[in-house]
């Protein structure tokens, strides 16, 4: 067929049903004509009955329709996870969003209460410094000079550097044999000790022992329980015994006491300064005159020395000196700081308290060449600085157990010490 022909025949199927569409009645009117002629020929239930199963249909089928218009497509299961774990990542970010404004909150809180604590911890540590400085200067007030412990055991270590010295320039010109023979009749009860060692004894013992000698002198200025010189020293003694029984707490007040008044009355021309200048005189007359009896080249120098500054006998005497001052400052601490006894041929090793000239570690004392200082404080005992000795060599035999089971308990870091 042509295009002609075509279109030809599509416009009158055109017209057609325009022309049929003009003859038909339309459904609103078809529909009130029948309702007419129902009403007017059927009981009014049996006429209403068949158009109200149509319109509930036509509504159900238009509903239906728009229903399925609005309903959007189905959605990808990936999709839809992925939304589900958004939603749940929302959730949980909002969660530690409200946590998180709650540590700031309590942070905030624990800061104050921070701050607040170190304003009382400074206060509390600004009173504790004024109440230990009110303490201590009470406690200075109290002693008889301003040494302290550590001052104290500074000036022990320098006294016995200054003894070390002297007996080392003594070595030098000592004879042996002369200095052998006066050194052994100093002690009677070590006249075997010193024979073991050789006669005559080396360098090296003879510096020992005279090391000894002069310590042995100068200890006496720095008994706790002593005020050498003074007439007060036997009844001091006495009271002390007799306080320690009833009331040991007043012992150290009233030693310290003591110490003090004798430290402030000590000035020229007082009575205090001329018991104390004997005390020192009879002490270095004994160590002087000692040392003169085993190194006799000692009284020659001096004698012909014009510098009395070199003299061996102005080196006895700062000796003595030092030990008196030392004495004082040590009575007048509020603890005892004292030499420990020591029981030379009698008394074993006791490396908490000694150290032992040839460096062994056990033996029976044989020489104590300086002894322990030791503090006591408040029941407790602990050593200030440890004693110098030599030990016979060898183990420990049965003989020697049994009799350090019938002597006295020696003294160590927890067992008392007699003064």
């Amino acid at each position: 067929m042509s295009e002609q022909t075509i279109e030809t025949t599509i416009d009158s199927n055109t017209a057609a049903e325009q022309h049929q569409a003009d003859d038909e009645p339309n459904g609103q009117e078809l529909e009130d004509e029948h309702g007419e002629e129902q009403h007017q020929g059927e009981p009014e239930d049996q006429q209403e009955e068949p158009d109200n199963d149509s319109q509930s249909k036509s509504t159900r089928s238009s509903q239906d329709e728009q229903q399925q218009k609005q309903q959007p497509p189905p959605m990808h299961p990936l999709v839809a996870h992925l939304r589900a774990q958004l939603y749940h990542q929302h959730r949980y970010l909002d969660s530690l969003e409200v946590e998180r404004s709650q540590y700031r909150v309590d942070i905030q809180s624990l800061q104050e209460k921070l701050q607040q604590v170190k304003v009382k911890s400074q206060q509390r540590e600004e009173s504790q410094l004024q109440l230990k400085k009110s303490y201590n200067d009470h406690i200075k007030s109290i002693r008889a000079t301003s040494d302290d412990l550590d001052s104290i055991l500074q000036k022990l270590r320098q006294l016995k550097a200054m003894i070390r010295e002297l007996a080392e320039e003594l070595m030098e010109q000592a004879d042996p044999v002369t200095a052998t023979a006066a050194i052994r009749t100093f002690w009677l009860n070590l006249h075997d000790c010193i024979d073991a060692m050789g006669n005559p004894l080396p360098l090296h013992r003879l510096r020992m022992l005279t090391e000894k000698f002069i310590m042995d002198v100068l200890i006496l200025n720095m008994n706790i329980n002593d005020f050498p010189g003074l007439p007060i020293s036997s009844a001091f003694l006495d009271l002390t015994l007799w306080f320690d029984k009833y009331q040991p707490s007043f012992t150290t007040r009233l030693r310290q006491e003591i110490t003090s008044t004798v430290v402030k009355t000590n000035v020229p021309e007082s009575d205090t300064y001329t018991a104390l200048q004997k005390a020192w005189h009879k002490n270095w007359r004994s160590l002087y005159g000692g040392l003169i009896r085993a190194f006799p080249f000692v009284y020659q120098f001096d004698k012909h020395e014009p510098d009395s500054r070199k003299h061996y006998s102005s080196k006895v005497r700062r000796l003595v000196e030092r030990s008196i001052n030392l004495g004082l400052a040590m009575k007048g601490q509020e603890v005892e700081v004292t030499a420990a006894e020591m029981r030379e041929r009698a008394q074993y090793f006791d490396p908490g308290l000694m150290v032992d000239e040839d460096g062994q570690a056990s033996g029976i004392v044989d020489f104590c060449i300086c002894p322990p200082f030791v503090v006591y404080d408040s029941n407790r005992m602990y050593p200030l600085e440890k004693g110098r000795v030599l030990c016979s060599p060898g183990p420990r035999t049965s003989g020697q157990e049994d009799a350090s089971n019938r002597a006295p308990p020696t003294p160590s870091p927890t067992t008392p010490i007699k003064t």
